[in-house]
C-alpha cells in the first residue's frame, strides 16, 4: 500500500506509458490486475475499518494478493505524471512478495500483530470478558515489523524508480541525489504517522537514506531481481512508446 509521495513535477506524454509499463510487469505476474475502490465493496469495507486512516479510500493504493486497487479511475487517469509509475513499481513489490508467500501468509504478517487478535475471540465461550480485553488490547497501534519490512521493500523500489525516471529526463546525479534525499524525508513519514497506523515509530530514515546510495551506485540490483525486472520494464516501456 502506498500513500504519500512527493510531488513529482516531471510529466509523462499519456497514459500510454503507464499501460505499456504495467503490461511489460504483467510478463513477470500474469495475474497482475488493476481495481478501483470505488468499486469495490470490500474496498468500502476496508474503508470503514480503518477508521485511523480518513483518506484509505480517496488517496491511497492498496494491493491484495496480486490486485492493485487504485482509489478510482479517474485518480490514475489524472496523475499524467510519473507518479503512476513509480506507485505500479512500489505495489509490483507488494506483488511479487504476496505469490511467493501466498496472498493469506502476507496478509496475516503484514497486519501482524493487529492480525493476532482474531485468536483472542477463541477464548469467548471460555471467558467472553477476557477476550474482548484481549481483542481490544491487540487492536492498539504497537509497532509492526513485518509491515515496515514490507513497506520499506516497496518505497525502497518507490527510490528507484524516481530515479531511472530521473535519468530519463535528463537530469544529472547530483541533481538526482538531492532529489531522492528529499523525497527520504516525506516517505519516512508514512512509517511514523497514522497513515500505516504507526507502524514503526522509529522511522526508517537511515534504510532509506542508505538505498539512495545503493541506487545511484548500481548495488541495488544486487538485493533484489524485483529492481532487474522493473529496470528492463521501464526500459521496453520507454522503446515501446517511442
Amino acid at each position: 500500500m502506498i500513500g504519500v509521495l512527493p510531488v513529482l513535477q516531471i510529466q509523462i506524454k499519456n497514459m500510454n506509458e503507464f499501460n505499456n509499463f504495467y503490461d511489460k510487469l504483467k510478463k513477470h505476474i500474469p495475474s497482475l490486475q488493476i481495481k478501483f475502490k470505488d468499486e469495490s465493496w470490500l474496498m468500502k469495507l476496508i474503508s470503514n475499518i480503518l477508521f485511523f486512516n480518513k483518506d484509505f479510500k480517496t488517496n491511497f493504493i492498496t494491493t491484495i494478493g496480486s490486485t492493485v486497487y487504485f482509489p478510482s479511475r479517474q485518480y490514475l487517469e489524472d496523475r499524467k505524471s510519473f507518479n503512476s509509475i513509480v506507485i505500479m513499481a512500489h505495489e509490483f513489490v507488494h506483488a511479487s512478495d504476496s505469490n511467493k508467500m501466498g496472498s493469506l501468509i502476507f496478509s496475516f504478517f503484514y497486519l501482524f500483530p493487529q492480525s493476532l487478535s482474531i485468536f483472542s475471540l477463541l477464548l469467548l465461550p471460555f471467558c467472553w470478558y477476557l477476550s474482548i480485553i484481549l481483542f481490544l488490547f491487540l487492536l492498539l497501534p504497537m509497532p509492526a515489523f513485518w509491515r515496515k519490512k514490507f513497506e520499506l521493500r516497496g518505497y525502497k523500489m518507490s527510490l528507484f524508480a524516481m530515479n531511472e525516471l530521473y535519468k530519463k529526463n535528463n537530469l544529472d546525479e547530483n541533481e538526482r541525489k538531492l532529489k531522492l534525499e528529499q523525497s527520504v524525508d516525506i516517505l519516512n513519514k508514512n512509517f511514523i504517522t497514522s497513515a500505516y497506523y504507526f507502524m514503526w515509530p522509529f522511522g526508517v530514515k537511515k534504510e532509506l537514506s542508505e538505498t539512495v546510495y545503493r541506487i545511484l551506485s548500481g548495488d541495488i540490483f544486487k538485493d533484489d531481481i524485483v529492481y532487474s525486472h522493473v529496470y528492463k520494464a521501464l526500459k521496453q516501456q520507454e522503446q515501446t512508446t517511442l
